[in-house]
């Protein structure tokens, strides 16, 4: 179309079909004059053309980049409308390797991290140093990782000697000091110890720069971890250890949060053994356990874990309770469960051993075992079948199986729901149900109506966990234990929410008569969306309308969060007239991206205009809120002033574009 000048202007100025274009006009064939028309209606193609042919070797070429600089000269360019589209120029750039690209990106008047990663990308130090001080080690940033590998394969010993001179010069200011030193940190090359070293000799602010030395020190010092660790440990030590009220000391936060974060991502492998080493010292003892915590690297963790033995030895049979203790293994479960990171083998060989040697005392088995089994491995149920009867953690080595659903331990399982602390092991019953864990519920079932009041409120020790497998069973199998233990189950409202779930007439009917009986009527619905398992780790939440119907008759009585939370659960299934109907005139327009009103959209839309770049988000929500483009345009969405509606398209469509 190009060639034979049949390119529709609708077409041509189009941003969608940017990079399309630029492509386009790298075909041999497309006349020269033609860039400035490209230059006039859709700039951006330009800077994917150069993305793609990176060095001038035609004219088209060089009449690319002529437009370009044509481009930037003008002021238009860097006025607010043209935010949008800069931004999207300079993400090109950030793809780009070029000797021109340095030049162009220098035009920009924006300091977004995109020019930074196109200074970076194409061999100017301050893009690398900018991005790092824009976001810290510790902070999850992929694009930033990406181009500091590039720039290592790329640049190589270059880049290490522009950060070896950058840190020795004695007049270097805080921002590029900084910069440099955690841009060391990513390189972890050893020939930046010394300079790291010479940063710190002629700092006069290394005490507001600690973490940073922390960081590139640890990743750098090599096989001398003690030469240049020692004087930035001395100097952390030395920071005050007094608490304020809500948070711990400045030597506790000091490497509490980003420089550990950092240290779990990239692991400072030269400097464990000496972090190890200095922990012997009393002053930074607590804060390096907790600096090395969730590291994986199998000194760290077996570190971490006697560490915590030590804490609890004290404690035992005196009623207190180490919380960092009950907590440190969460983190590893929640990378594996989450983000899908197990721990390496070599950690849980390293805990394995722990746990499997009788010589060790039960803190330390207990606690390495605690670490080991929040992560799963395929040979887990063989080791864990192999712990005796008699053994210090035959009964964790039991949980360890029926949670990875090991249903030849069920015949166990059903001795300890007869033993004096079944309520614990009940919440193992529907992770692995069977017929015989059937039976054994209904029994307990009717043991708790022996032992509890029939009164409002009357409670037995497991109510929490058996409300919760009624709630997890199929509707047919939960209404029929309802039905046949109502007689005692109706009195707490755990299982008057269960009923609610299960939602059938019948049960529905039951739990008219027991809110109709009842004094306290808010107490019934008491923490319901928690009790539905709505948005809870490990469980299905709403799936049916019938389970959002049942509660319109007691909405009054609902508290405003689960409000709220209901009024989310419609929108994420597509109820919106179920929303709108009975949700809608309820919730608290204190909560975030509550759109319910053409008000509400047009204010967003309206703050939007000075931050456009995440308008995509704002649309998102509409959405989930049930609104479209579409039917803003045909003033079908919120209200009677379909008038008031085609402005909302039609600035979200002027935003977007």
């Amino acid at each position: 179309m190009i060639k034979d000048d049949t390119i529709s202007p609708l077409l041509l100025s189009e941003p969608y079909f940017s990079e399309v274009l630029g492509a386009a006009l790298l075909i041999d064939g497309v006349p020269v004059p033609f860039i400035d028309q490209v230059a006039t209606q859709n700039p951006l193609a330009l800077f994917h053309a150069l993305r793609i042919f990176r060095e001038p070797a035609a004219p088209i070429h060089d009449a690319i980049i002529a437009a370009i600089n044509q481009w930037l000269a003008e002021p238009a360019t860097h006025g607010q409308e043209n935010g949008g589209l800069r931004w999207a120029a300079l993400a090109a750039l950030s793809e780009t390797e070029s000797s021109k690209a340095i030049g162009i990106v220098r035009q920009f008047q924006d300091r977004a991290w995109t020019a930074w990663q196109a200074l970076f990308r194409n061999g100017d130090v301050t893009g690398g140093l900018n991005l790092c001080l824009d976001v810290e080690p510790g902070t999850g940033a992929v694009w930033r990782d990406r181009q500091i590998e590039h720039a290592k394969s790329r640049f190589g010993s270059n880049l290490r000697k522009a950060i070896g001179e950058l840190l020795r010069r004695p007049d270097l200011g805080r921002p590029a000091r900084v910069g440099a030193l955690r841009l060391a940190g990513f390189l972890a090359d050893p020939q930046l110890a010394e300079p790291i070293e010479a940063s710190w000799a002629n700092d006069a602010q290394k005490d507001d720069n600690l973490a940073d030395y922390l960081w590139a020190a640890g990743r750098c010092c090599g096989n001398e971890s003690e030469r240049f660790l020692t004087p930035v440990c001395d100097a952390w030590a030395a920071l005050s250890d007094e608490r304020s009220k809500h948070l711990g000391s400045p030597r506790e936060q000091l490497a509490a949060h980003n420089v550990r974060w950092a240290f779990i991502k990239d692991i400072p492998i030269s400097a464990i053994g000496f972090f190890i080493k200095r922990a012997a010292k009393d002053d930074l003892r607590w804060p390096i356990t907790y600096m090395l915590h969730g590291i994986d690297h199998p000194d760290a963790v077996e570190f971490v874990v006697r560490e915590i033995a030590e804490r609890e030895r004290p404690i035992e049979g005196k009623g207190l309770i180490l919380h960092f203790g009950m907590t440190a293994s969460d983190e590893w479960r929640r990378r594996q469960e989450d983000r899908g990171k197990p721990m390496s083998r070599e950690s849980r060989e390293r805990l394995l051993s722990l746990w499997q040697n009788g010589l060790n005392d039960k803190f330390v088995r207990q606690k390495a075992f605690s670490f080991w089994t929040v992560t799963r491995g395929t040979e887990d149920l063989e080791i864990l079948r192999a712990v005796k009867p008699d053994d210090l953690l035959a009964d964790s080595a039991l949980w360890g199986r029926l949670v990875r659903k090991d249903h030849t331990a069920i015949p166990a399982l059903l001795d300890k729901l007869n033993g004096e602390e079944r309520a614990q092991w009940w919440h193992l019953g529907e992770q692995i149900w069977s017929d015989e864990l059937a039976k054994a519920f209904d029994e307990e079932l009717t043991r708790r109506g022996t032992v509890t009041p029939k009164e409002w409120g009357a409670t037995y020790p497991s109510d929490y966990t058996l409300a919760e497998i009624i709630v997890g069973l199929p509707v047919e199998e939960a209404e029929k234990l309802l039905l046949k233990h109502w007689d005692h189950l109706q009195y707490y409202n755990y299982y008057v929410q269960a009923a609610l779930y299960a939602a059938t007439p019948r049960l529905l009917k039951f739990v008219q008569e027991v809110v109709k009986n009842t004094e306290e009527q808010h107490k019934v619905f008491e923490h319901i969306s928690m009790h539905y398992g709505v948005r809870t780790h490990g469980r299905v939440g709403v799936t049916r309308r019938e389970q959002v119907e049942a509660l319109v008759p007691y909405l009054d009585m609902l508290a405003e969060h689960d409000i709220f939370t209901f009024w989310q659960v419609c929108n994420d299934r597509g109820w919106y007239d179920l929303r709108k109907k009975y949700f809608d005139a309820r919730i608290n327009k204190k909560y975030g991206h509550v759109y319910i009103d053409e008000e509400g959209v047009l204010a967003a839309l309206d703050r939007r205009i000075e931050h456009p770049y995440w308008i995509d988000r704002d649309i998102e929500h509409f959405q989930k809120a049930g609104m479209s483009l579409a039917d803003g345009t045909k003033g079908r969405a919120y209200g009677p002033r379909p008038s008031r509606l085609k402005p909302c398209a039609a600035r979200a469509a002027a935003l977007t574009d």
